[in-house]
């Protein structure tokens, strides 16, 4: 007898059936579900989807500004509840992905992103230009703009952002900005990104 008739009969007589599950309540243990925002930071990123390193570049070749939140993975305790049943289960869990369920408290009070040179007319040292920024909608992968994105936004989805400039600033090319991040829960980030110009 080959050994998947010999498995398939190991089955059948001890009533072993599986279960393929990827809900918490399937796993028999703590899943790392959610996360806790611990600081922020702002990086430069190239249309290649690599951390520019040069303090220069076309604003073609420009992709886009990094949010990324440091994060602490909460775990979400849940247990299989045991039934007594003469028909046993075997239950494959898909394996979890840390924070796949956002923030487990936190959502975004106040989310100011502030120029640090003037950009426009509109647009001066020390004012917000969330105006000028479109965000990428991981669940859908599109852009949409930032202001949109944060309204009814709840808890935090995901733990990095790619925010897209619509415009190439007008009156100084040298780009840079800070963050101001407020949070439901009380806490304040602040970061600044590091300068670059644009040619």
């Amino acid at each position: 007898m080959d050994f998947r008739k010999t498995l398939l009969t190991l089955f059948l007589i001890t009533g072993i059936t599986f279960q393929n599950c990827s809900d918490c309540d399937c796993c028999f243990g703590p899943v790392e579900d959610f996360f806790d925002i611990q600081d922020i930071i702002i990086d430069h990123y190239g249309n290649d989807g690599n951390i520019l390193e040069i303090d220069a570049v076309d604003f073609e070749e420009y992709g886009f500004l990094s949010l990324f939140m440091e994060v602490e993975y909460v775990a979400c305790h849940k247990t299989k509840n045991w039934n007594l049943s003469l028909m046993n289960s075997a239950y494959g869990c898909s394996p979890p992905i840390a924070g796949a369920l956002g923030s487990k408290e936190e959502s975004i009070e106040n989310l100011q992103i502030i120029t640090l040179n003037d950009y426009d007319d509109d647009h001066k040292t020390g004012d917000s230009i969330k105006d000028l920024l479109e965000i990428t909608n991981e669940n859908k992968n599109e852009l949409v703009a930032l202001n949109d994105f944060l309204t009814d936004l709840g808890n935090v989805p995901q733990n990095w952002f790619r925010l897209k400039l619509i415009s190439k600033p007008s009156l100084n090319q040298n780009f840079q900005v800070k963050i101001n991040l407020d949070l439901s829960t009380g806490e304040k980030y602040e970061a600044f990104s590091k300068k670059v110009t644009f040619e």
